[in-house]
C-alpha cells in the first residue's frame, strides 16, 4: 500500500485530476489548501513581501492531494493522470508528486 502526495498550483486542474482518478480506479483522496514557504515567510523578509502583494491574493494557494493506493499499478496510473493535466512534473512550477510506503492502515475502505 502507498500514500501518494501531490501538490498542484493550478486550481483549474484539480477537478479534472480527481475526476480522472475516479474513472481510473482511484476512488478516494483528501484535498487540502496549502501555501508555499515563500508566501508564508514574506512578512519576515521585506524584499519578498513586495512580491507577495502583487496580483491575485489566491495566487499563492496550492492544493495538496493525499491518496492511499492499494494497487501499485494504480500509482503509475495516477502519476500519468496528473501529468496529462499539469504537464511533465519535471518542469518548473508544474507540480510535485511523491509516494511513501504505508506499513499500517486501519479504516481503509474496501476497494473493488
Amino acid at each position: 500500500m502507498k500514500l501518494l502526495v501531490v501538490t498542484i498550483s493550478d486550481r483549474t486542474k484539480l477537478t479534472p485530476i480527481l475526476d480522472k482518478f475516479y474513472e481510473r480506479g482511484i476512488k478516494g483522496a483528501t484535498v487540502i489548501d496549502s501555501h508555499g514557504m515563500g508566501h508564508l515567510i514574506a512578512d519576515h523578509f521585506p524584499f519578498f513581501s513586495r512580491f507577495a502583494e502583487i496580483g491575485d491574493p489566491q495566487s499563492d494557494l496550492n492544493y495538496t492531494i493525499f491518496s492511499v493506493i492499494k494497487d501499485e499499478g494504480l500509482v503509475d496510473r495516477a502519476i500519468k493522470t496528473i501529468e496529462e493535466e499539469v504537464g511533465d512534473l519535471e518542469e518548473e512550477n508544474s507540480g510535485l508528486a511523491f509516494v511513501l510506503p504505508i506499513d499500517y492502515v486501519k479504516g481503509f475502505p474496501k476497494q473493488d
